[in-house]
């Protein structure tokens, strides 16, 4: 499957990420797909996740799913066995890139400082994971947009609906992952309009 990685994760503003462990996760991935997400990314942190990737994938085959928390070639290999259509790590490194090539999936590496950035950008990786949010995330955003403009971000870490339209308003920031949705799957369909708001997008 050919995407284009970084249209698919702006036009989805919000990534809401679910683990194997949550109570009924394919149920929430329902809810969620309901309320207008369009990539959805399950973190490979617990045993059941592959499965309930798998069990997502089968219900709504349009959807982007995203395997999170790959760390190495046997997570990546997991990855495809279970129908990923793209990987997400919080870290980057050698081997993970070699994984990622080896597995012929996208992979959205995480990164936190220019040095990270830049190593994951002479690579090829023009949408990376700014990881975690609260590390001063709205001090190196705009640093990193003005040195590396090509470079877009998913930001996650901790983020709450209230930080919603404050991250948005980064012009290098493609979309929002967390877990604050999960609680209520309706407070989605809002704070997406926030997001689009801030861009202009109606």
């Amino acid at each position: 499957m050919t995407i284009d990685l970084y249209q698919r994760v702006f036009d989805a503003a919000i990534v809401p990420i679910l683990t194997g462990g949550d109570a009924d996760p394919v149920a929430q991935a329902d809810l969620l797909v309901e309320q207008g997400a369009s990539v959805i990314e399950v973190l490979f942190r617990h045993p059941d996740a592959p499965a309930v990737l798998a069990a997502i994938r089968a219900r709504h085959p349009g959807l982007l799913l995203a395997a999170g928390t790959i760390l190495d070639a046997a997570g990546a290999a997991r990855a495809v066995a279970t129908g990923a259509n793209v990987m997400v790590s919080p870290g980057f490194s050698p081997a993970l890139h070699a994984a990622a090539q080896g597995a012929g999936l996208p992979l959205i590496p995480g990164v936190n400082t220019a040095s990270e950035v830049q190593h994951a950008r002479e690579l090829g990786y023009l949408v990376q994971k700014f990881y975690p949010a609260w590390d001063h995330g709205h001090q190196r955003l705009p640093e990193f947009r003005a040195i590396y403009g090509d470079v877009s971000f998913l930001v996650t870490g901790h983020l709450t609906s209230d930080q919603v339209s404050d991250f948005a308003r980064h012009p290098n920031v493609a979309a929002l992952g967390g877990t604050w949705m999960l609680r209520d799957p309706a407070a989605l369909t809002s704070d997406l309009a926030r997001i689009r708001a801030v861009r202009g997008v109606t």
